[in-house]
């Protein structure tokens, strides 16, 4: 589960922007952990992932903000590196 939120200004000469957005989503993640010569650790995950974003505009226009593409179902995956001790 995840939950970000985050406030923006804009200061445009002609068109101040005031928004806050919030996202909200979770997913499901698998993976495996390799540890090598005893010293470095490596993981590889991935997975499927859900996110929903909420805007509030304060002050501005709604035309600059398209939040489609941060939003639906998604794929997590990655790569970690690390020092064992």
């Amino acid at each position: 589960m995840r939950f970000q939120h985050f406030n923006l200004t804009f200061d445009e000469i002609n068109d101040p922007n005031q928004v806050s957005v919030s996202f909200f989503g979770g997913g499901l993640l698998v993976g495996f952990q390799a540890i090598l010569r005893n010293r470095v650790s490596m993981e590889v995950f991935a997975g499927p992932a859900y996110n929903h974003a909420n805007l509030h505009i304060e002050e501005g226009s709604r035309e600059y903000y398209d939040l489609s593409p941060l939003q639906g179902f998604t794929a997590r995956g990655g790569i970690t590196l690390g020092i064992v001790f």
